[in-house]
């Protein structure tokens, strides 16, 4: 049986399926039995600490990628690293960077910022010929030149054939080829699967005839990744006992008006759907700048589409000598910030360790702390 949660955000979709998997395990259901899919590392680690079961149990809470690494038993040595593409494209006399070093979390589809290998991971992804891919004309074409394309695609496979490496989405091919390998489940999860591509839509064919049971979970109007090659429109048709959450928990009422403004605006195919904000106002304000925002005051989560544009925004608050905590970890050293927190706790007059009053002088440069 299929079922499939439409789940806008704050509505619970994600803890509508841990909520499953943990009644599957209260029935009886051996743990390799099932399988939870989650869209990067870390949502799939959040949903093994939401388990029942220990860490090391819960062999297949992990993502498409990770299973199909695992099931083919391979090292990082078999798989394109940063530095690989970056050498081919000197190679070639072409840029590529690529920025999982900053974001180990960040979605496969926007990890490369050249607009050559994009194109030829989205036809791989669209299970597409690269030529049919380049004339569907969604790329740039003051950036892109056919003959180069095809030159890079051609010399991106000798090269990869060359050093024995396979990238990310040769990963789910060769699991597909050797779907043999992929174990039975009793039951299988998939979290955004609005995000899925074509080509991991064929892997889900496949666990389909592996599983009893499966749950899909996604919201269509959240498919900010259609122009990398996920296909929403299989997520809406994909026949399933369907269940709409309604509810959000998250999302306050001004907030919601202005994406319903939004989502109005959405081309092709879409669900009909209607949700609830929680019982609060909210505020919604449109800024230009960030100079626009007292960051001095209160606590702020600041979220952006790419890294790169993140990089920029913490250069300007390195600038305003503002402390901020980031993937890539604190703006300011450890020993620093030790000192700072437990300055924080003198001055709420709570007993530090004489040694930490030390450290904070030391960074002072008083031999008298200056506590209000």
């Amino acid at each position: 049986m299929i079922y499939k949660f439409y789940g806008p955000p704050g509505t619970g979709k994600t803890h509508k399926l841990i909520s499953r998997a943990r009644a599957y395990v209260r029935i009886g259901t051996p743990l390799h039995k099932i399988g939870y899919f989650a869209f990067t590392k870390k949502a799939a680690g959040e949903a093994k600490k939401r388990m029942p079961a220990e860490d090391k149990k819960l062999i297949y809470f992990q993502t498409l990628h990770s299973f199909a690494f695992n099931i083919l038993r391979l090292n990082e040595e078999d798989v394109m690293q940063p530095y690989h593409y970056e050498r081919f494209g000197k190679k070639l006399n072409v840029k590529v960077k690529y920025y999982d070093r900053y974001n180990k979390e960040e979605s496969h589809f926007l990890t490369c910022d050249n607009p050559y290998f994009q194109l030829i991971h989205r036809a791989i992804n669209r299970c597409a010929d690269v030529r049919e891919e380049f004339d569907r004309g969604e790329h740039n074409t003051k950036e892109v030149d056919w003959p180069i394309l095809e030159h890079i695609k051609d010399n991106y496979k000798v090269f990869k054939d060359k050093k024995k490496l396979i990238d990310f989405n040769d990963m789910i091919e060769r699991l597909i080829e050797e779907k043999h390998k992929i174990p039975e489940f009793d039951v299988v999860f998939i979290d955004e699967a609005q995000d899925l591509s074509p080509l991991q839509w064929k892997l889900y064919d496949i666990l389909k005839t592996k599983a009893k049971d499966i749950y899909l979970a996604g919201d269509d109007d959240q498919a900010i990744f259609a122009w990398a090659g996920a296909d929403v429109k299989r997520f809406i048709e994909e026949p399933a006992k369907e269940k709409v959450l309604k509810y959000s928990k998250r999302i306050a009422k001004s907030i919601q008006e202005q994406s319903e403004a939004c989502v109005e605006n959405i081309v092709g195919s879409r669900k009909e759907k209607k949700y609830y904000p929680r019982n609060h106002d909210g505020i919604c304000e449109e800024i230009a700048n960030l100079d626009q925002v007292d960051l001095s005051e209160g606590k702020w989560l600041i979220l952006t589409r790419t890294v790169s544009r993140l990089l920029r925004i913490e250069e300007n608050l390195k600038k305003k000598n503002l402390y901020f905590e980031s993937n890539r970890g604190k703006s300011i050293r450890v020993g620093l910030f030790k000192s700072i927190k437990n300055y924080e706790l003198l001055q709420q007059n709570v007993e530090v360790e004489e040694k930490e009053i030390k450290s904070i002088k030391e960074f002072t440069g008083t031999e008298e702390l200056d506590l209000k």
